[in-house]
Parts: C-alpha cells; sequence; structure tokens
C-alpha cells in the first residue's frame, strides 16, 4: 500500500501473510553531513524490529545485520550525485513478524523510495525462500 503515513515524503506498508512492515522516507532533504568526502547524498535506515514476544529482541546482532543489509542495498540503488549535499532517511518499522522479514522490509523501503520521488539506478523485489529438507524450496515459509 503507497502513503500510508502522512508525515514523510514517501510511505509504503508491505506484508507477507502474517509478516507485516510500514517504510517512510524523508527527503532528498538538505541537512547535517554525515560523510564530509561524499559527493553524493546520504542514506541513513533506521530499522526496528517488531515489539513482544513475536519479534526479535531489540539491538540483536541479527537486527544490526539486517540495518547494514538495507542501508546497503539502499545507498546502492539511490543515484546518489542527484542531490549532493541531501540527507535521505528511511525508517521501516515491523508491526508483526511471523518470518520474510528482511524481506519485506525491503519491498517496503524501495516502494517508499519510489513514492518520495527518489531516483534510483534499478528497483529491487525481494522474497524469502526455505530449502526444506527434501532439498525443494518453499516459496514465502510464512505460509
Amino acid at each position: 500500500v503507497l502513503r500510508p503515513l502522512n508525515q514523510p515524503d514517501g510511505s509504503a506498508s508491505f506484508s507477507f501473510a502474517r509478516t507485516g512492515v510500514m517504510a517512510g522516507v524523508f527527503g532528498p532533504r538538505t541537512g547535517p553531513r554525515f560523510d564530509k568526502d561524499s559527493e553524493g547524498s546520504v542514506v541513513s535506515v533506521h530499522w526496528a524490529p517488531a515489539e513482544g514476544p513475536t519479534g526479535p529482541v531489540k539491538g540483536s546482532n541479527q537486527d544490526k545485520e539486517n540495518q547494514e543489509t538495507i542501508r546497503a542495498l539502499f545507498e546502492a540503488m539511490v543515484i546518489r550525485t542527484q542531490d549532493p549535499l541531501c540527507l535521505i532517511q528511511i525508517t521501516i518499522q515491523t508491526l508483526s513478524d511471523q518470518g520474510s522479514t528482511l524481506a519485506a522490509s525491503i519491498n517496503a523501503g524501495v516502494a517508499a523510495l519510489v513514492d518520495a520521488g527518489v531516483s534510483l539506478e534499478y528497483l529491487v523485489g525481494a522474497v524469502a525462500i526455505a530449502i526444506q529438507e527434501d532439498g525443494s524450496l518453499l516459496l514465502d515459509p510464512t505460509m
């Protein structure tokens, strides 16, 4: 769903079965420079896991790894020279986590970037695939 939030420049929600994610994008906006050597815009990502017993523990290594994976992907996607000296802030909140959270987060973030009008090199879509004991593949293991 595009634009479920009013405040960000772009927003989107995405779900796989019982996993739901919401993303908001602020920018590109002129802002503080985190990387003075960079000639392009700065991409900042804040990824927050679900709260409560169904979500992972906040600040876990997996949370940090997911946030860094998302940041690296979005930084590669954004045409950073299009808006030099600007900041693009992406916030992704997991609403419910029953699996496939990283894929849902990537899809919500990409849709929010498009909704915000951020210039992108390419579009990405993500899915979760599990390998079962017999070697067969299971698309979207949340089902």
